[in-house]
């Protein structure tokens, strides 16, 4: 909650200076007319960047807008934050609403509760897919509530600021540029795929009669198992022995040969001071080129109880240029949740995670070579 809350401060604060008239009108000017300043081509376009957040802030309104627009921006992260942290709770059930050959698939609670707490989409029952799926995606009515505020916030903050709809808003100094623009280019997109999603529907339709001839037909539970399935058919791929190959540390050795390969820089762990980390099995990267070290990673990769569930990479402080010429290194967590190693055998990672873990990897980079300014 304090992380929450701090973000949503820092938020709020950004969002009360994109309103600010007096940060604005010398911004505009040193747009305009130059800074007293020498510039460098990319001072010259962060500075236009910015010039556009304060004009989709509603830096044109009268004073009690502005102040609107940074109530409703405040509103519109809080129900996001609210949202998506409810997308994940565990749904609870009485045992009797499943079937009882069932039931031992999921937690079963003392009182004999069912705990769902994901769409079990690996189960090769499709019972189990199914009731995990109707369960875990049942109406809540307190989450409908949320988005609904949220939809109707984002609209008022839209057209307050002088846009169409909130997707206008979003999308207006984007590639995309406006939603009718990606909707042309989804829509040229979907009108190419008829043919192709036919044919991999009834290749998983086949494959759930295969298994039994009396089945449903194919329904949204079964896609992300049977297309599991129909990788490991076509390709070949025996999961269990492709992840003998992936272990954490030989990816971790893996990305550390890229990295060294492309930007001439290498991972180092280093030692840790007490109370330095929030968890035992954190452990502390040093990301060094041939002269410095340019920042540091904390991988917090291993489920533990409490842990948020949630792949991510976020920043501790942040790289920058001081005054006095110096640079300020970053530092950045990674995030994971994977099963931690156990006494004979180490941490194995299917092809999702270890795309997540290269994606996030990525991301965490990204902070250390990007040298802001």
């Amino acid at each position: 909650m304090a992380a929450q809350d701090t973000c949503i401060a820092i938020s709020g604060l950004v969002e009360k200076l994109n309103t600010h008239l007096g940060i604005y009108t010398a911004l505009k000017q040193a747009v305009e007319k130059g800074d007293m300043f020498p510039e460098s081509d990319v001072d010259k376009h962060v500075a236009k960047l910015f010039l556009q957040d304060f004009n989709m802030c509603g830096i044109h309104l009268a004073d009690r807008e502005r102040e609107e627009v940074v109530e409703l921006n405040d509103r519109i992260l809080r129900l996001g934050q609210q949202f998506a942290s409810g997308c994940h709770q565990p749904r609870v059930v009485r045992g009797e609403v499943l079937p009882p050959q069932i039931r031992n698939m999921f937690f079963v609670e003392k009182n004999g509760n069912i705990v769902v707490s994901a769409q079990h989409m690996d189960s090769p029952s499709d019972l189990a897919r199914e009731a995990a799926y109707k369960i875990y995606y049942w109406r809540e009515e307190q989450q409908e509530s949320v988005l609904t505020a949220l939809l109707e916030d984002r609209f008022k903050l839209a057209k307050l600021c002088g846009y169409q709809t909130f997707g206008h808003r979003a999308v207006a100094n984007s590639l995309g540029q406006s939603p009718e623009n990606i909707g042309e280019f989804l829509s040229s997109l979907a009108s190419q795929l008829p043919d192709r999603v036919a044919r991999d529907h009834m290749a998983m339709t086949n494959m759930k009669k295969r298994t039994n001839p009396m089945a449903s037909p194919l329904a949204m539970w079964d896609v992300p198992y049977l297309s599991g399935q129909a990788r490991g058919l076509w390709f070949r791929m025996d999961m269990e022995t492709v992840c003998e190959y992936f272990s954490l540390g030989v990816a971790m050795e893996g990305l550390n040969e890229l990295f060294q390969s492309l930007y001439g820089v290498e991972l180092v762990v280093e030692e840790t001071r007490e109370g330095e980390v929030w968890a035992q099995d954190v452990f502390k990267l040093a990301v060094k080129d041939s002269t410095q070290v340019l920042g540091h990673i904390y991988c917090d990769f291993f489920r533990r109880p409490d842990k948020p569930i949630q792949d991510c990479h976020f920043t501790i402080r942040g790289g920058r240029e001081k005054n006095d010429g110096t640079y300020q290194d970053p530092v950045v967590v990674l995030m994971l949740n994977l099963p931690p190693p156990g006494w004979r055998s180490p941490t194995l990672l299917v092809p999702s995670t270890f795309d997540n873990l290269f994606h996030e990897m990525g991301h965490a980079m990204h902070s250390m070579l990007g040298r802001t300014k």
